[in-house]
């Protein structure tokens, strides 16, 4: 039975998906799947239909389906989700680890009908499935298996957005039964998306095709692209030549900066800067767009003249400023005015369109966005999107295939930091040297230093790629991320022209030259063999010493094509994910003997296993410079500093030659870049045991700390790091540079001892010291500054003074505690602002096994950062200062059913009106909405339907009494509150959400956690009241903090209409509130006759006078009345 089993899934793997063969998989099984493996596998299906035979074929189909995967043993996860008009997620990843929980699960899910969405789906399994603190295993494939009765009913537009966001982190196979039109579906499926696709006559029965499914979810195989060359739609690749006709394509919102302004000219003028126009390799065309377009000049009015194409670009800021934006209409005028031959574009030249905006489109202008997209693509245009500061990124994302020609920054600050990649996309704008006296930006690099034999000034060199993978490194890793990394180290070296040589040697049980210096001298060739190396060469050693001895003595000689006779410099860039194994050479002499002879620097990337240490020791100095290394090979592709790094160390990789520039220097005999002020301050204060092991230390602690230095996001957040040890006294290992470090950071805590260890914890003083440090930088004021502790004992000392400065300063608080039951002062310390957090792990391993701790810790980082920027721009956006007298109040109301009609008006309402009448209601001053809320939200107005305070206290009366509910889905009540906030994105003021409430949150809590911690992003201030609730526990988590000042319990329905107890405790902590005490004054009547102030003053402050009669008589004067 087995045997005829397998028989069937090759029968149908050969059919289904005829581009495997069965040598591409692993050895073992008569035909390894790949379910052997890890794989996290989510089901989403489509309920549309209320079709109960249907429903229970496809509950049968996924029972049997179920039953076939590995899940008791754990190779195996699976999630469920269904979906109509909304998703439902029925259970998580990590919800079940038995087969029999998950088939029952299945079996008792309820199937709702509705309108088809699969936006809204898509969105869910990104925000709430595919997370690591949710079951997702960053070391286990994701797969999606999709099936659906129809096309979308819903939001089609947003599922083509969703979907390809999805893409980077799943492959998605589709069963389709009954559909006519598969456009849509065969854009959802994975590429090859004819082999990721099933399709089912509407009479045909689903389980037909179960182990074909099975097949399917076990090979699905997705395209990864990430050479920047060979990406599709680029107007170099699409036609082979170096020219491109470019239209530059600006939006600036009326309340932009002139600074931020200023910034985006200076972009356009340094992305041209090195283009050869004069020579008319590229034509260059300048538009402005609002709510029309204006085109400043097109492509014959400055064509052939570099000089006054770049003095053009200096518009005026006052006259094109826009309050609204139609970047669907701008599109149509470039697409029907532009690109045509009256305007200078040219049949035989590539089109290229390069868009620039600070601001959404209107609301009114979206639906003709995406016809006017097509039309454009359609045209053959490559279309790149810089987007600054937007609430939606899906707009600028939609205008290119490839994410790769999108970019979404935080601000016109960090163009400078992208200029580089778009003119990689575009190398003729890099064809010639500048003739400007200089360039406006600069690439921003990490430290690179000139090496004495000249290999960063010389764009010749001879360069050794030595690499190593252990044979438990996985086929898709070696071949999508060690080789497709290795493959973009020589992207733009100048390989065609002779100048840059390159060789490949793999290292095992020995050392192998793959190919030598002579073996491919065109760059094509050369990154195709790289690519296609094999991955036979996995291998359990890793003997190092006889690889390098290998480069030495044979690679670096003239028979194997090496130029060190010539004098053409060398390097090595050495890659391995293992420890070196015992060999008959010395690793440390070999090293030695070859920096001796051949002055060759040393480049050394250290993967999951790799001995960090050796490699330090192997790299040249300064280590800094030439020694890195991430977690998995994954990261040497997530991680663009890997690569820049490297590449900013040999200048035979940067391709085309550039000045050098003299930079200003931090100190003496130190040469820096000119570094962008940093986003994120980060201090980190760590303390270990002195009895903790030495292995935690090195293997637990150390490389946590290292990992959140290196954590994805936070190079593109710009993060300068401090690490601080203390014990008995305080170390400071490392200060703030004021630059970025992350690299030298990472390392300098990978080196550290543990001698370290110490049994005292003066954890206050440290705080102090990184308070301290914290303070004395340039850009305290507007960078994110945060500490973070990681302790396994409790303070030994005591921190009043040091929350007092807490409370002063904008210093956010985070602390890891290893081991620690309860330490008050830790927690007091993470308390002290509404960014504060605290984590308890039981052990040094749950570090780094509990793969949820770093991203927490990570993303908490990086939401505190965004926090702050947001509340920057709120205050200052665009040079503005906030009108301390404006709000958005929303009150979000719940009532259960037991709360009669009467006592609803009497008691909620008349709650809401005592508080708003309060408040200064105006256009210019406070303004409120109001949400009644069951298992859906009621929009009973917004902030604009009432804005005087008569018409608004009518409103509140007016509201329907029928509007009580026995169900509480406070996530969907907070959802709808950030849609009318974000509505008045636009007003500056404060944001305060009021969640009137006599009953938990139902619903899915997952969804309430994330839309209350994007509430807070986005600057709303969450204020609960509840009434009548014994445990308060899950409200009390979701209120901003401190919570004694957002947090107001009332514990009777009758307190509401008491003010002392209910009214009282908000109105003293929302200022909005508050009426303004008028101060007591004297009331004075006077002749023309001049009074004698001075002696009136006296006499009204003499005690003997303030003891008599309110009433004063002068001479001659009128009476004085004191009230």
């Amino acid at each position: 039975m087995e045997s005829s089993l397998w028989l069937t899934l090759i029968a149908t793997c050969v059919l289904l998906k005829s581009s495997h063969s069965i040598s591409d998989y692993e050895e073992g099984l008569p035909f390894d799947l790949g379910c052997s493996e890890s794989m996290d596998i989510v089901i989403l299906l489509d309920t549309t239909i209320n079709n109960s035979t249907q429903n229970d074929e496809f509950k049968k189909f996924l029972l049997d389906l179920v039953e076939d995967f590995q899940i008791d043993s754990g190779i195996a996860r699976v999630a469920f989700v269904t979906f109509s008009s909304s998703p439902v997620l029925h259970f998580r990843l990590d919800k079940y680890s038995s087969k029999s929980d998950i088939k029952s699960a299945i079996e008792s899910a309820i199937f709702t009908p509705g309108e088809r969405n699969f936006a809204d789906a898509f969105d869910l399994l990104r925000r709430q499935v595919f997370f690591e603190p949710y079951g997702d295993r960053p070391d286990a494939p994701n797969v999606i298996l999709l099936i659906t009765t129809g096309n979308s009913e819903r939001k089609k537009y947003e599922a083509s957005q969703q979907v390809q966001f999805l893409k980077d982190q799943v492959s998605i196979l589709v069963i389709s039964k009954g559909v006519k039109d598969m456009t849509e579906i065969h854009s959802f499926a994975s590429d090859p998306y004819l082999e990721n696709t099933y399709e089912l006559a509407p009479s045909e029965n689903i389980s037909l095709i179960k182990d074909l499914a099975y097949v399917g979810i076990c090979s699905i195989t997705t395209t990864y692209i990430y050479d920047n060359e060979e990406i599709e739609g680029s107007a170099v690749t699409a036609t082979g030549s170096n020219k491109t006709d470019l239209t530059l394509l600006l939006h600036y919102s009326d309340t932009t900066a002139e600074r931020d302004f200023n910034l985006m000219v200076q972009f356009l003028q340094s992305l041209i800067a090195n283009a050869d126009v004069d020579n008319d390799d590229v034509r260059v065309a300048f538009l402005v767009y609002g709510m029309g377009t204006t085109t400043i000049f097109d492509f014959n009015d400055y064509k052939q003249n570099k000089k006054k194409l770049l003095n053009a670009l200096n518009i005026d800021f006052s006259s094109w400023g826009s309050e609204e934006a139609n970047l669907a209409g701008a599109l149509d005028v470039v697409r029907t005015s532009i690109f045509v031959e009256a305007s200078g574009d040219r049949l035989d030249v590539p089109n290229t369109l390069l868009v620039i905006t600070n601001d959404n489109s209107d609301s009114k202008y979206v639906p003709a966005f995406p016809k006017s997209v097509a039309e454009m693509k359609n045209t053959g245009v490559t279309m790149i999107g810089v987007g600054l500061n937007l609430y939606n990124k899906d707009e600028v994302n939609a205008l290119s295939d490839s994410h790769t020609f999108s970019f979404i920054l935080n601000d016109a600050s960090q163009l400078s930091v992208v200029l580089q990649d778009i003119q990689n996309r575009l190398p003729s704008l890099n064809k010639i040297l500048s003739t400007t006296p200089s360039i406006v930006f600069e690439e921003s690099t990490l430290d690179t230093t000139d090496f004495t034999n000249g290999i960063d000034s010389n764009v010749k060199a001879d360069i050794a790629v030595v690499f190593h993978a252990s044979h438990k490194t996985k086929a898709k890793d070696f071949k999508n991320n060690l080789l497709n990394f290795i493959s973009s180290l020589f992207a733009k070296a100048r390989i065609d022209s002779g100048e840059v040589r390159v060789a490949l040697v793999n290292y095992g049980a020995s050392g192998k030259i793959l190919f030598n210096f002579n073996k491919y001298s065109k760059k094509s060739d050369l990154r195709k063999a790289i690519r296609k190396s094999s991955p036979k060469v996995r291998n359990s050693n890793a003997n190092l010493g006889d690889a390098i001895h290998l480069v030495r003595t044979q690679l670096f000689t003239k028979q194997e094509g090496a130029r060190t006779e010539e004098g053409v410099p060398s390097a090595i860039i050495l890659i391995t994910d293992w420890p070196s194994s015992r060999s008959a050479y010395s690793v440390q002499d070999e090293v030695s003997r070859l920096k001796t002879d051949f002055k060759t620097p040393i480049f050394t990337i250290g993967v999951e296993k790799a001995d960090l240490k050796e490699l330090q020791k192997i790299s040249s100095t300064p280590t800094g410079n030439h020694f890195q290394s991430v977690t998995q090979y994954k990261d040497l592709i997530s991680n663009r500093d890997i690569l820049t790094n490297v590449v900013n160390g040999i200048r035979a990789l940067q391709g085309r030659k550039s000045k050098k520039t003299t930079h200003a220097t931090s100190a003496p005999g130190l040469n820096t870049e000119p570094w962008p002020s940093p986003n994120i301050n980060l201090a980190i204060l760590f303390q270990s045991y002195g009895t903790t092991k030495p292995k935690d230390f090195y293997k637990h602690l150390l490389p946590f700390m290292a990992s959140i230095v290196q954590y994805p996001d936070l190079p593109k957040h710009r993060t300068d790091v401090a690490v601080i040890n203390y014990g008995k006294s305080v170390n400071i290992i490392k200060q703030f540079k004021g630059s970025i470090s992350l690299n030298e950071t990472r390392n300098t805590i990978i080196g550290l001892s543990k001698t370290l260890r110490s049994k005292s914890a003066v954890l206050c003083q440290a705080m102090e010291e990184a308070l301290k440090s914290i303070q004395n930088l340039e850009n305290v004021k507007t960078a994110s500054n945060q500490i973070l502790i990681i302790t396994d004992t409790m303070a030994s000392d005591n921190c009043t003074s040091v929350k007092d400065k807490l409370q002063s300063s904008e210093v956010d608080v985070q602390a890891v505690t290893v081991g620690v039951s309860n330490d008050g002062q830790i927690k007091s310390l993470t308390e002290q602002r509404e960014s504060g957090s605290l984590l308890k792990v039981g052990s040094y391993q749950d570090l780094l096994s509990k793969s949820h701790i770093l991203d927490v810790v990570a993303q908490n980082i990086i939401h505190n950062a965004d926090s702050k920027e947001h509340r920057l721009k709120a205050l200052n956006k665009i040079g503005q200062k906030k009108d301390d007298s404006l709000a958005d109040i929303a009150f979000v109301l719940h009532a259960s059913t037991r709360v009669s009609k009467r006592n609803f008006k009497r008691q909620f309402l008349k709650y809401v009106i005592k508080l708003v009448k309060r408040a200064k209601i105006s256009p210019s001053g406070v303004r409120v909405a109001l949400i009644v809320y069951g298992e859906t939200p009621t929009v009973v107005f917004n902030f604009k339907d009432h804005l005087g305070k008569k018409s608004l206290i009518k409103g509140i009366k007016r509201t329907p009494k029928r509007l009580r509910f026995d169900s509480a889905n406070l996530g969907n009540a907070v959802a709808k509150a950030r849609e009318l906030f974000l509505q008045e994105k636009a007003r500056v003021g404060e944001k305060i959400l009021i969640i009137l409430t006599d009953m938990n949150p139902t619903g899915d809590h997952f969804v309430l956690q994330s839309e209350i911690s994007q509430a807070k992003h986005e600057g709303i201030k969450v204020n609960i009241i509840p009434v009548a609730l014994t445990n308060k526990t899950v409200l009390e988590s979701i209120a901003s903090r401190p919570l004694e000042k957002h947090f107001y319990h009332v514990k009777s329905y009758k307190d509401l209409q008491v003010y002392k107890k209910s009214g009282k405790p908000v109105v003293q902590n929302i200022r909005f509130f508050q009426k303004k005490k008028k101060g007591k004054r004297n009331s004075i009547i006077t002749t023309t006759v001049a009074t004698p102030w001075p002696t009136a003053i006296t006499i009204l402050s003499s005690k003997r006078i303030q003891a008599q009669t309110s009433t004063f008589v002068y001479p001659h004067q009128p009476m004085f009345h004191m009230l």
